[in-house]
């Protein structure tokens, strides 16, 4: 890195990594970060960008079951709730190393992003021209329908993710049109009322209070109004129509040798 940084004039350097904020769990583990950057640059900024939790548990779900995964979706357990979902916690552990001052605090929702696009309100974060020619990749992350969902996470149970046919999870996108997986709304109100206070503390201390307009002290109310089930049984035949639909997107050209398409009927009988 000290190469690389050498090897030409700059004025900053930006470096994403999402796992900083749920592999880091210590003020040690976040210290030793700080000591391998600080010989390199005058100064460092932190910037966060906070889900609201009940949609962060889902889509952490998903991100899961997209890396191999196999259990369902399910309330996440006391030590979970702290170490991922406890936003308080995440920045005052980041506070305590790096300083309050250094700590940029954004919310991943659209009416907060500039421009309602997180891409262009992290280059105003950091101070680049958005008018640039930027290449934007578009959504390269798209929801998986809870049939879809289901499909693959059976599938892990068969195949980790290498062994997986190609481009499987965009194809999948690409047939999702039915209703997301979710949490109950049961658990949904419980997530929240155990995190209220850690969002009313960071809604005064980084954002200038808390909201008076919404069921959160820091988050707008939901506005994806998208259908959403709680629990979904995936019958054989969906199995075999969701398999149909991807065999059907890649027709054959020419004859294959060596490639072979097995079912397992146990398994498909107890999807």
């Amino acid at each position: 890195l000290d190469t690389e940084l050498q090897e030409k004039e700059h004025d900053r350097a930006v470096m994403s990594n999402e796992h900083c904020s749920s592999r880091l769990l210590s003020a040690e583990e976040v210290s030793s970060l700080r000591d391998f950057l600080s010989p390199l640059f005058s100064r460092i900024r932190i910037v966060v960008y906070l889900r609201r939790q009940d949609d962060f548990v889902v889509s952490t779900y998903s991100t899961g079951i997209k890396s191999g995964r196999t259990t369902p979706l399910s309330f996440p357990k006391p030590p979970r709730i702290r170490a991922r979902y406890d936003y308080w916690d995440l920045l005052e552990r980041w506070c305590g190393v790096f300083g309050r001052e250094n700590i940029v605090c954004r919310k991943f929702e659209k009416q907060s992003l500039s421009g309602g696009e997180l891409l262009t309100d992290f280059l105003s974060v950091i101070g680049c021209d958005g008018s640039a020619a930027w290449q934007y990749p578009g959504n390269v992350n798209s929801s998986l329908d809870a049939r879809a969902l289901e499909f693959l996470r059976l599938m892990n149970l068969q195949l980790t993710p290498d062994k997986r046919p190609p481009r499987l999870i965009p194809k999948l996108e690409a047939l999702s049109d039915g209703p997301l997986i979710d949490l109950s709304p049961a658990d949904r109100g419980q997530l929240m009322k155990q995190l209220r206070d850690s969002n009313t503390l960071v809604a005064e201390t980084y954002f200038g209070g808390r909201r008076t307009d919404s069921d959160d002290p820091l988050f707008a109310p939901r506005s994806d109004k998208r259908e959403r089930i709680c629990r979904v049984k995936l019958r054989s035949e969906d199995a075999v129509s969701i398999a149909a639909r991807l065999l059907s997107m890649d027709p054959p050209r020419g004859r294959r040798r060596g490639r072979k398409l097995a079912f397992e009927t146990d398994s498909i009988s107890q999807a």
